[in-house]
């Protein structure tokens, strides 16, 4: 949650909005990592 609001105040910033495949790439790119993340301690 912290990485979309860091990438919301970087796209304020740049007085642009972030664009909705933007935010849900970021939340698929979350979730890639926690599912990697689980799999490497059940190994």
């Amino acid at each position: 949650m912290h990485t979309l609001d860091t990438v919301n105040t970087l796209a304020q910033q740049n007085g642009e909005n972030v664009p909705p495949w933007l935010t849900v790439l970021v939340m698929a790119g979350c979730l890639v990592m926690v599912v990697v993340l689980l799999r490497r301690r059940e190994e």
